[in-house]
């Protein structure tokens, strides 16, 4: 293809100029280079495009036609050649994302517009769901990732990471009473959170008084693998629950949830933005993990 369009080049030049000196010229290439490509042009078509003479070559009615189709040719290769120029300059075009649900919903979603206010030229198309999605499969340019990373060939960029809190509705707590140290959990049911492609972790972190971490097992009788679903267990009363602090900020202010264990921290879960690395070279994805990495705040 290329060597076509090096042809048809060599032609519209020539047409243009009248003559293969002029064209090469033109083309800073010596004139016999110009006659070879018209000639070897005009054989793959098998009709003369110019008439010669020892001066001037004019075009004949087949050299007209293809004149104004290799115009056209050349016209939306330059254009397409100036499209990919300004997006390699400008980030535009439609940006894939997926996120968890309560993540994406509290801590992305509030965010967004003002990343589309600063790049009018992107689209975001935004998914929301628990699985860990399989970025190149599906087709997504980036998403957002809690806790730890299973290992794969994806580039991963820290975000602020967010903080778990134990809490659980008052109505479980009157009925089976507040643990007040992490052993009291033994003895309380607990609801427990599962990503769709691994198993829950069979225990949970917790920072003591004294700053030595604590493995506490958890009394687990109900495993979902959606944040949403785990703060619908614990509003009606199934247990007790870690979960994201800005997925129940407002079950708190109410008085819905009830946090427990509060002197007993627990381990604040990794948050990053993990995308193919080969689609950095997008403008649209450098833009927005450069913006997210600013611009998602923390849950604590």
């Amino acid at each position: 293809m290329a060597d076509r369009l090096t042809k048809m080049i060599a032609f519209v030049k020539t047409a243009e100029l009248g003559s293969f000196s002029a064209a090469g010229a033109a083309l800073a290439v010596s004139s016999q280079m110009i006659g070879r490509h018209v000639g070897e042009l005009e054989q793959s078509l098998g009709v003369p495009l110019l008439t010669r003479t020892t001066r001037i070559q004019t075009l004949t009615e087949a050299g007209r036609l293809y004149l104004e189709g290799c115009k056209r040719a050349l016209e939306a290769v330059d254009a397409a050649d100036a499209i990919v120029a300004e997006t390699a300059q400008e980030p535009r075009g439609t940006l894939r994302i997926t996120a968890p649900v309560e993540i994406g919903a509290a801590v992305l979603t509030p965010q967004l517009p003002e990343f589309l206010r600063i790049y009018p030229d992107v689209t975001i198309e935004l998914v929301l769901d628990d699985r860990v999605i399989d970025l190149v499969a599906e087709n997504f340019d980036v998403c957002i990732r809690i806790g730890k990373l299973p290992d794969s060939g994806l580039i991963a960029r820290p975000l602020t990471p967010f903080r778990l809190v134990t809490c659980a509705s008052p109505d479980y707590l009157e009925r089976y009473g507040v643990p007040q140290v992490l052993d009291d959990l033994v003895g309380h049911t607990c609801v427990d959170y599962a990503f769709h492609n691994y198993p829950a972790p069979s225990n949970w972190a917790f920072t003591e008084l004294d700053g030595e971490e604590r493995q506490v097992h958890p009394n687990t009788r109900l495993t979902v693998n959606n944040g949403h679903a785990l703060v619908e267990a614990a509003l009606a009363g199934g247990g007790i629950i870690r979960a994201s602090e800005l997925a129940v900020a407002r079950y708190l202010e109410t008085g819905r949830l009830v946090p427990i264990l509060r002197d007993f921290a627990s381990r604040d879960r990794p948050m990053h933005i993990v995308y193919p690395g080969q689609r950095i070279r997008l403008p649209k994805l450098r833009a927005f993990v450069e913006w997210a990495i600013k611009s998602i705040p923390s849950s604590g």
